[in-house]
């Protein structure tokens, strides 16, 4: 099992992101997720005003590398954990 986490920072958000991110989460993310092949989990969680993540266990290293590669070439802002 492989792990990932990526994180946002919140610290210069604007009012209300908390529920913009809720509805991305329900309307967007989840879809987007739900039956990736190689992702056993996959989580959300915030501290309002510090920051937000999602957290990801893979079946395989092959599979961690599609989002991680994914969230380097097109996500920024983040901080991302290493591989664990």
């Amino acid at each position: 099992m492989m792990g990932l986490t990526v994180r946002w920072s919140l610290a210069a958000a604007t009012d209300g992101v908390e529920d913009t991110l809720a509805a991305y989460i329900a309307e967007t993310s989840h879809a987007r997720f739900t039956g990736m092949s190689g992702l056993r989990f996959k989580t959300w969680r915030q501290v309002p005003g510090e920051w937000f993540e999602g957290c990801y266990v893979f079946a395989t290293i092959e599979a961690c590398d599609v989002v991680a590669v994914a969230v380097a070439e097109g996500w920024e802002g983040f901080a991302s954990s290493p591989r664990a």
